[in-house]
């Protein structure tokens, strides 16, 4: 699961998307205390921990719907 998330960090990155290496480690840190069944859970983890910018929202969404 750690290699998925850093890939789709990079997306994210790719993408525009302003993802630290210190936001990268708070999302794997989050995940250890979700139960990982729950997709919008997830989700929302994910989002909480990688994107600081109103204006990213849209794009995390979307690749969020394709990557996972």
């Amino acid at each position: 699961m750690q290699q998925k998330i850093v890939e789709f960090t990079n997306l994210l990155r790719k993408s525009g998307v302003r993802v630290s290496v210190a936001e990268s480690i708070d999302a794997f840190m989050a995940l250890d205390e979700l139960s990982l069944s729950d997709r919008d859970v997830f989700k929302e983890a994910l989002r909480t921990t990688m994107v600081k910018r109103s204006e990213d929202i849209a794009t995390y969404d979307q690749l969020f719907d394709l990557y996972w």
